[in-house]
């Protein structure tokens, strides 16, 4: 299975979408990458970590659609739908008719 991650500017962007871009190239919540710049900022000075944002700004590129990969968002629709069609397999309406019928 090949990788085809690009690190790319976020279209779920506070500012320029650095902090979003980084948060969908690792996989993981945008507002922890931000908390985490806004700490790093204040612990080790405005400067160094404005400078590093504003020039990560400039050199990545725009969110494309083109970057998308299309056979893994069908593979995750379909394992998304797969893992609904069990669950609601086990939760059948005979549980639910079960449960009332021993409540009378």
């Amino acid at each position: 299975m090949k990788n085809n991650k690009k690190l790319c500017k976020s279209r779920n962007r506070m500012l320029f979408g650095v902090c979003g871009g980084v948060a969908e190239y690792l996989g993981i919540d945008p507002t922890v990458v931000r908390f985490i710049v806004a700490l790093v900022t204040l612990f080790t000075g405005f400067f160094p970590c404005v400078f590093v944002y504003i020039v990560a700004a400039l050199i990545m590129p725009e969110y494309s659609l083109d970057d998308i990969d299309i056979d893994s968002l069908k593979r995750a629709n379909v394992d998304e739908r797969e893992e609904f069609e069990q669950r609601t397999k086990t939760e059948s309406n005979d549980d639910f008719d079960s449960y009332f019928e021993k409540k009378k």
